[in-house]
């Protein structure tokens, strides 16, 4: 006898107040799990993401002169789009 058929055999021999019971259980379950693949495929795809845009920002690795003033490019376009402090 398969799991299923004894789960059938065992459910018929309840009683009709407790089948109300089981089939919350039930569908509890059955969420959870459909909840569980769906966060892992979300985790998948965020994961896919932040490889891709690590991938793009290696891109630009070696790709300004040696002696480019970052801080001073950050200064000027602070001041620019707040103004001077």
């Amino acid at each position: 006898m398969t799991i299923r058929e004894q789960l059938i055999k065992d459910i018929s021999t309840l009683p009709e107040s407790a089948l109300h019971t089981v089939r919350e259980f039930v569908l509890f379950e059955i969420g959870r799990k459909r909840a569980s693949i769906s966060t892992d495929s979300a985790a998948t795809v965020y994961a896919n993401k932040k490889k891709e845009a690590y991938e793009i920002l290696k891109q630009f690795k070696g790709s300004l002169p040696a002696d480019f003033d970052y801080k001073n490019k950050l200064m000027e376009a602070l001041d620019e789009k707040y103004g001077s402090h």
